[in-house]
């Protein structure tokens, strides 16, 4: 599916995941995320 373009990967990083909720009730519920910025938080 990928090869034929009606797929593709997504890598979301945990940093990113942060840039989302900072300023809101839950940027801090996840700690490892914050310890491993450049980590994946998703790879699909």
């Amino acid at each position: 599916m990928v090869e034929q373009g009606i797929a593709k990967r997504r890598l979301v990083l945990n940093k990113e995941i942060d840039a989302v909720f900072a300023g809101t009730l839950w940027e801090d519920d996840d700690p490892e995320a914050t310890e491993n910025p450049d980590q994946p938080y998703l790879d699909l």
